[in-house]
């Protein structure tokens, strides 16, 4: 029996209903003619949901020389992610809730039984000094020779302070006057506004909060890079600007041409090159801005990390109350055992001894991951200084050629200030070559070499396809038409007809 043919307006969630069991059953590559031709779906509707399917699920896209596009997902249509990445989101929601609490009990623990710990030290020793019988020390000050009243010579010596207020002093041979009017005259100087006391707190034991990175910086910086660049990028465009490997570069770039509407364009050698024209359409001057919006990976070094940022002062401050409390519940906790009655024994010992051991170690634990971050940063940040030195000029000359540890040497002042040596730089060329997809070669001495062949190849041809790209077809032309204008020119005409003259109120 003959069928009517399909006219039906597929909707996205459909076609994605009817694309990802058909893709997850054919895990090798296909053409859009093979998806088209083995689902029955519209090719037009089909085509972008593929698109959009490439990224959600890191797929690969390749395009051969003829600029037919082959899609394919070696790495699974599958949403669920590893254990790995549930253990890391799992902790770090621990962590944040442990902070959490742990803030809300700092002002108890630390303050309040600073507070309660002192008030006991106090008691003690006034406890101490009423025991004693003999008297013998001398509390009010006044020495052997005077009696119990104390004579002016003796007590009121002791106790009476000049008062800063009325004291005059010298100056220039004059005298002049210290009291609260010449205090008042004094010019006061502007005062940096601190933190609060508790944000200090936070601080000494967690560190800085970080600020939430904005997830569309980075897009932002490469789409600036797009429009400066006549609308064209390559995979080790991005690799440059982002510090990233040619295979993730490549995920980048298959991402823009996605959520950007860009093409996927073959060079005359067979390089990949993506071409975003609806990007270059502006409606601002067609001069462009001399500043750059963008930044190239090694032109950004990342800072060294810090403990805090609280002066010494606030952190000894900090440490000694801490100590403080460490040493009193400490000591409840060792003696107090079978003498203080009820709760009183856990609420001075081991309840504040606990906090103020985790006020000490989380810093002390945070040194140690910090020291190792650090020393992350210098690796990455070598390979910043050895990239800006191997790749930099190459932005503008076009030219790079093979290099090795040694030669590196020869460019020790133009690395940095640090001292380099030749282990350091064949590790940092060795990842460089790795993310980057160098040939390693063996020279006459035995060397081990390098040459970023893709990196001069993919570069020569986006500067040959950008060259040959005239900017005046992204140039607006006349405006034919301004709903502004339009809505002046309906309100006209209703006002004549409704008043019988143009414009008028009637």
């Amino acid at each position: 029996m003959a069928t009517e043919l399909q006219t039906k307006e597929w909707s996205e969630p459909q076609l994605r209903q009817r694309l990802e069991p058909h893709l997850r059953r054919r895990p090798e590559a296909a053409t859009l003619g093979d998806i088209v031709a083995e689902t029955g779906l519209p090719a037009e509707r089909t085509e972008p949901v593929l698109r959009q399917l490439l990224d959600e699920f890191n797929g690969r896209l390749a395009v051969d020389a003829n600029g037919e596009l082959v899609y394919s997902f070696p790495r699974g249509l599958h949403r669920d992610s590893t254990w790995a990445e549930q253990r890391q989101k799992l902790l770090e929601t621990a962590w944040n809730l442990f902070k959490i609490g742990y803030k809300a009990g700092i002002a108890v623990f630390l303050v309040l039984y600073f507070v309660v710990f002192l008030v006991i030290m106090i008691a003690a020793v006034v406890a101490m000094f009423s025991a004693n019988k003999d008297g013998d020390l001398d509390l009010d000050g006044c020495g052997d020779g005077c009696g119990d009243g104390c004579g002016d010579g003796c007590g009121t010596a002791l106790w009476l302070a000049p008062d800063p207020f009325t004291t005059s002093r010298a100056v220039g041979g004059s005298f002049q006057s210290r009291g609260p009017t010449a205090y008042r005259q004094q010019p006061k100087a502007a005062k940096k506004k601190e933190p609060a006391v508790w944000l200090r707190v936070f601080e000494f034991v967690f560190g800085e909060e970080q600020a939430r990175p904005d997830p569309l910086a980075e897009e932002r910086d490469l789409l600036a890079f797009i429009r400066d660049h006549q609308g064209r990028i390559s995979a080790t465009d991005i690799a440059a600007l982002t510090g990233r490997s040619l295979a993730n570069a490549e995920q980048v770039a298959l991402h823009l041409m996605v959520a950007h509407d860009g093409e996927a364009e073959v060079s005359d050698d067979g390089q990949i090159v993506y071409s975003f024209d609806k990007l270059m359409v502006t409606a601002g001057h067609s001069e462009r801005p001399t500043a750059r919006r963008w930044s190239w990976w090694w032109e950004r070094p990342e800072q060294p990390g810090v403990l805090n940022r609280n002066d010494t002062t606030t952190n000894v401050v900090i440490a000694v109350m801490n100590t403080f409390n460490l040493l009193w519940s400490g000591y409840f906790t060792l003696a107090g055992v079978g003498q203080l009655p009820g709760l009183l024994w856990p609420l001075l010992g081991p309840v504040p001894l606990g906090f103020s051991i985790l006020f000490f170690l989380i810093p002390l634990l945070r040194r140690a991951r910090l020291d190792v971050a650090n020393q992350e940063r210098g690796l990455r940040n070598r390979i910043r200084e050895v990239a800006r030195k191997l790749f930099a000029k190459h932005v503008v000359s076009r030219q790079l050629r093979s290099l090795n540890a040694d030669d590196l040497l020869r460019f020790e002042r133009e690395l940095g200030d640090q001292v380099h040596t030749v282990g350091q730089l064949s590790e940092v060329l060795e990842q460089l070559a790795k993310a980057w997809e160098a040939d390693t070669e063996l020279d006459e001495n035995g060397r081990r070499t390098y040459a970023f062949g893709r990196l001069q190849a993919e570069w020569q041809a986006a500067e040959q396809m950008r060259a040959s790209v005239n900017p005046d077809r992204w140039k607006l032309a006349e405006l034919s038409f301004d709903s502004d204008d339009e809505s002046v020119e309906i309100e006209d005409e209703w006002r004549q007809r409704m008043t019988g003259e143009p414009g008028g109120d009637g």
